[in-house]
């Protein structure tokens, strides 16, 4: 099983083994309220200002941010957006592409147990026994990027106690977890982008919704255009089952 968190990161690039590195170190400095200038990038979406007669009107392309986490302000004829983003957890079957994922407001080893846990059992009732877990070396996964900190991590502590073997992602090695950020853009095809929510809740209801979706109805290619649970019942029923 694979697990990772989601970053929407545009194409996936031949990143060398220093810009990953950086960018693993940028996140870790990332401030769980997301704002639009985190890590100096300074980006900005895309908007329309429109001033009417008795008003200004801002419209601002903001994907994957509900109404009711953007806070604006104005201050001396300048406007600024800050906003709170989410952000998916994805744990997925290396055989059957059967998924688990949630949407959390942080990324904290809390979250990151949390998740596991729901993980492990979404999997026991499918009858998938996770013998390995994968992950890169994010700070909610692993102690890894800091060699001075001696203290078990919660999330390889609960790795640990379950019986699950670890295994980290080597850091310029993106590809080495390929299906799950394929995955991952397949959500952004499919959902992210393009549906806006006005809540939180509302986003994580749906989102539900769309797994169970992509595990048990959408067709994969690379499951002979089965789906995962059919593609993973096929195995378990002894049919013969082909795959790339």
């Amino acid at each position: 099983m694979a697990l990772v968190r989601w970053k929407n990161s545009g194409d996936l690039m031949p990143w060398s083994a220093f810009s990953d590195l950086q960018g693993e170190l940028n996140r870790l400095m990332e401030d769980f309220t997301y704002d639009w200038n985190a890590l100096g990038r300074n980006w900005r979406p895309p908007m329309d200002l429109v001033e009417t007669q008795d008003a200004y009107v801002l419209e601002a392309d903001v994907p994957g941010v509900s109404s009711d986490d953007l806070h604006i302000e104005t201050l001396d004829n300048t406007i600024t957006i800050r906003g709170k983003r989410e952000y998916q957890f994805t744990a997925i079957d290396e055989y059957s592409r059967l998924r688990y994922a949630d949407i959390y407001e942080d990324i904290t080893p809390r979250n990151a147990v949390r998740f596991l846990r729901d993980a492990l059992d979404f999997f026991q009732r499918h009858e998938i026994r996770v013998l390995q877990v994968q992950t890169d070396h994010g700070m909610e996964f692993t102690n890894a990027m800091f060699p001075h900190v001696t203290a078990e991590h919660p999330f390889e502590r609960e790795l640990r106690k379950e019986g699950i073997a670890r295994k980290l992602t080597p850091i310029g090695k993106p590809h080495l977890q390929g299906k799950v950020e394929r995955s991952h853009r397949i959500d952004d095809d499919e959902f992210h982008s393009w549906r806006i929510f006005r809540t939180s809740e509302a986003r994580r209801r749906s989102f539900k919704a769309y797994i169970n979706h992509y595990n048990h109805q959408r067709p994969h290619g690379s499951l002979n255009w089965k789906s995962p649970i059919q593609h993973l019942r096929s195995w378990q029923q002894g049919q013969s089952v082909n795959y790339d």
